[in-house]
């Protein structure tokens, strides 16, 4: 076995903090997702000295700490001590029986949601899809202000909807879909995503920050003041509006009234304080809308640039699920993972000390030739074949173990009722500037990339709705 001190080594390029963490950045990932090493030591400088940490591109290896065989790692520090700083009892932050209890009470109100039909995925999928209708049907499409969402222009003579913010119109119906599921009322966000909707940017704000402090390691002040601007006045808006709503849901527990939400079932459990249950509704609103959307989202740019694909989706819900495993194999929402070795270990060869950070390289493994093939950059549904939800065994895009997401099941939820009757009721084209204002043509050429290598958001794109003539019905 090797020593620790013989890793290849690599050196961080510092990033620039700009006033959005999700501006389109070289990100280091991507770097070392190249190299021909497993494993190798990561050295980060920070304001408070050197950073340094493991990242581990093998396959074998990922599955072995991921599925915990083991029973020798915790979530990595890098992970859990940003969420800690907002969400001090967010389920990423949790270890052992207290872990396997909230997961639990997470998991049950969830599947009773989905179970008794409490879920409103397919009214905001109508919502959304009538929204783009409504705007395709006005008379005059240059009276038609422009929205957060897009605009109307023309390709190839048709009208169609353009936007180049798929992923803030996807982000926008899964918070509306969660806040109906955790509260019992819509936030509304798909109306009014702007400063004046005030839960949805406070939340929005809360995300960046939140960003920022896994991402930035030239400023970690927040280690010693959780609190300090912005997180202060951000969590003091939320949490005013979520220890509200767990007062009314205690009041309707107590008239011995059905659950309404998923709220309703964490109050109606006794065993819960109402930090516990702040901090549930915290996790669905940090985790539940982001991750979700931005991996539907990457399901809808990549057969948006994949016509044929696209037809095969569009036919069936197995279809669909197999595009949407292969564009989180490419592009999972969380593209690295960490944990930490509670004792002395080994992976690849290498003496690993306790206490050591390790993070698994999603993107990398999940781009690795000698397991998908020398085509593993493509994008190809049918190397995904449907056997479950849970996906193809080789790819980790929920993570795995005790640990994967346990937003899984709403994900597959909103890809049945937004995603497919998006496609049902429009073909969507990844398209580019024509020659004259307000004309697109088909862009056929350009890759959308990620942005962010903390949630890896789409980056630039732009995208056309062409409707069908008689779209199919919801």
């Amino acid at each position: 076995m090797k020593k620790f001190d013989e890793l290849p080594e690599i050196r961080a390029r510092p990033l620039p903090r700009s006033d959005d963490p999700f501006d389109p950045m070289a990100p280091t990932l991507f770097i070392h997702s190249s190299l021909e090493s497993p494993i190798y030591k990561f050295n980060m400088k920070s304001s408070e000295g050197p950073v340094i940490s493991v990242w581990l591109n093998d396959d074998n290896e990922a599955k072995r700490i991921l599925l915990n065989e083991e029973g020798i790692w915790r979530k990595g520090p890098q992970t859990y001590e940003p969420f800690h700083s907002l969400v001090p009892r967010h389920l990423i932050g949790l270890e052992g029986e207290y872990h396997t209890k909230m997961r639990a009470r997470a998991q049950g109100a969830l599947g009773d949601a989905l179970a008794e039909g409490r879920i409103p995925g397919k009214l905001m999928g109508e919502r959304l899809i009538q929204g783009i209708q409504s705007l395709l049907a006005a008379p005059k499409p240059s009276t038609i202000p422009m929205s957060w969402m897009g605009n109307i222009g023309t390709l190839n003579g048709a009208k169609v909807f353009v936007t180049t913010q798929l992923d803030k119109m996807l982000r926008s119906t899964a918070l509306d879909i969660v806040s109906t599921a955790v509260f019992g009322q819509r936030w509304n966000v798909m109306d009014d995503y702007s400063s004046t909707n005030v839960k949805a940017d406070t939340l929005a704000k809360v995300m960046a920050e939140l960003h920022w402090r896994v991402a930035d390691f030239a400023e970690r002040k927040w280690r010693y003041d959780a609190r300090q601007e912005p997180a202060g006045p951000l969590l003091d808006v939320l949490d005013a509006f979520v220890l509200d709503q767990i007062e009314q849901s205690r009041a309707r527990v107590a008239k011995s009234q059905e659950n309404t939400c998923m709220l309703d079932s964490w109050t109606r459990d006794d065993t819960l304080t109402t930090e516990e249950v702040r901090n549930l509704c915290m996790t669905f609103l940090t985790m539940g809308s982001e991750n979700v959307s931005t991996g539907l989202s990457w399901c809808a740019v990549c057969l948006a640039q994949d016509q044929k694909a696209q037809d095969e989706a569009r036919k069936s819900k197995d279809a669909l699920t197999n595009a949407f495993h292969e564009a989180v194999r490419l592009f999972p929402s969380v593209p690295v993972l960490t944990r930490m070795a509670l004792t002395d270990t080994e992976l690849c060869g290498y003496q690993i000390p306790r206490c050591t950070e390790v993070v698994v390289n999603i993107y990398a493994i999940h781009r690795n030739p000698a397991v998908w093939g020398e085509n593993a950059q493509e994008f190809l549904p049918s190397r995904c074949p449907f056997v479950s939800t849970n996906g193809p065994p080789d790819a980790f895009p929920f993570g795995g173990g005790a640990r994967s997401c346990i937003g899984r099941p709403l994900t597959m939820h909103e890809l049945h009722n937004v995603v497919l009757p998006l496609f049902q009721n429009f073909r969507l084209v990844a398209v580019k500037p024509g020659k004259n204002p307000g004309e697109y043509e088909e862009d056929t050429e350009t890759k959308v990339t990620p942005h962010n290598f903390v949630s890896l958001r789409i980056g630039r794109h732009m995208i056309a709705f062409v409707p069908f003539t008689g779209g199919a019905k919801l």
